[in-house]
């Protein structure tokens, strides 16, 4: 993780950069921006608690978070 990274999310405006189509999915993105040092985290949509989640992380980070989720569907 980046210097500094954990302290930059404290106090931070959160965005959804994702949406996965289950909790499963969303803890894969979450795991893949975390080993490029992004903080990341999801949430469930809705009220149901299965199905789909939202992946969200700081504003500050998200243009570098949707880069890094554009290069991995690249490959």
């Amino acid at each position: 993780m980046r210097q500094g990274a954990r302290e930059k999310g404290v106090g931070a405006v959160w965005l959804v950069i994702h949406i996965a189509q289950d909790q499963s999915d969303g803890e894969r993105v979450c795991e893949l921006l975390r080993r490029e040092g992004i903080l990341a985290t999801w949430r469930p949509v809705g009220a149901g608690g299965e199905g789909r989640v939202d992946v969200l992380v700081p504003a500050g980070e998200a243009p570098e978070a949707h880069q890094i989720l554009m290069d991995a569907l690249r490959r």
